[in-house]
């Protein structure tokens, strides 16, 4: 899959984080159907929005939220599960938009009104349900704990994954650096140093 990612912060803490994909990488192909779909141009936006240790309200949020071109004075949506992603730690994230779009415009986008997703269309009637589609795929993996490009660990999970991956390199080179166990677990090298003081797990594996 394909990312890029956009990433904004503005002077009170408040971090804008935008993850761009194709919309293909969230459907089963049916090889029966005449025109492929999604179409290749079909691409989505997930916008996230990580909150400092200290609470927003009032004229500062609304204040942060125009710093990063939200032009609102409140925003709602879903809060998640701590998020790393391109390298950097997400405490307090929140699911605020998605939204799919082509080379002529956005075509469907979901926001949240009083704490339910709201699913607004600007495309074709007739591809509605496919479109919704591939937004309730990435709401599932929100509500599962998980967002596209997310890299974070439970302690189990890293442990498990980090042993792996060392055992892998250990028998390319005789004594693997940590940058060689973090590329191959898809973190920066930080991230690791992180992981590992963290939950106390030594370097190298035992």
């Amino acid at each position: 899959m394909v990312f890029e990612i956009h990433e904004r912060r503005c002077r009170s803490g408040l971090h804008s984080v935008e993850l761009f994909m194709p919309a293909s990488a969230f459907v089963a192909r049916r090889r029966e159907e005449a025109k492929p779909w999604p179409p290749e141009d079909l691409r989505v936006r997930v916008s996230v929005l990580s909150f400092p240790d200290r609470p927003l309200k009032g004229r500062e949020l609304r204040a942060a939220l125009h710093e990063l071109g939200i032009f609102q004075d409140t925003v709602e949506g879903m809060m998640l599960r701590p998020l790393q992603i391109g390298g950097r730690l997400h405490e307090r994230p929140l699911l605020w938009q998605i939204a799919l779009f082509n080379s002529k415009g956005s075509v469907l986008e979901v926001r949240w009104h009083r704490g339910l997703p709201d699913f607004g269309y600007t495309g074709p009637p007739a591809l509605a349900k496919e479109l919704e589609r591939v937004a309730k795929a990435i709401l599932g993996m929100a509500k599962g704990g998980r967002l596209p490009g997310d890299t974070s660990y439970s302690r189990e999970e890293f442990e498990a994954a980090y042993r792996q991956a060392y055992a892998r390199l250990k028998r390319l080179y005789r004594n693997p650096r940590q940058d060689q166990v973090a590329e191959e677990l898809g973190i920066s090298e930080r991230t690791l140093r992180d992981y590992l003081a963290r939950w106390r797990l030594p370097w190298p594996p035992r």
